[in-house]
């Protein structure tokens, strides 16, 4: 049980990590958009609707999210609410 339960762990750090890498690169990009001379207000939006960043038409069902409450974690908590955004998107 405890080498599932470190493999775990270890799992959930690799994630974690490729959610804030992830992340960075793309305040990073977002950046980019502000910073310039004049800001690209339509490339920051077809930047963010692109990288599905925006969640329009995604609708999350009552009590979805909620459950996530079980998880003390908050960065655990993140990622699984981050992938079930995700899960929602691609339908």
């Amino acid at each position: 049980m405890m080498e599932n339960y470190i493999g775990t762990l270890e799992s959930l750090q690799l994630s974690i990590q490729k959610v804030q890498h992830d992340y960075n690169n793309l305040l990073s990009e977002i950046d980019g958009f502000i910073t310039a001379d004049n800001v690209d207000i339509r490339g920051i939006k077809e930047y963010l609707i692109q990288n599905k960043l925006l969640h329009k038409g995604v609708q999350i069902k009552a009590g979805t999210l909620d459950q996530l409450k079980r998880i003390n974690l908050p960065a655990v908590k993140g990622v699984v609410s981050t992938k079930v955004i995700m899960a929602l998107q691609e339908k």
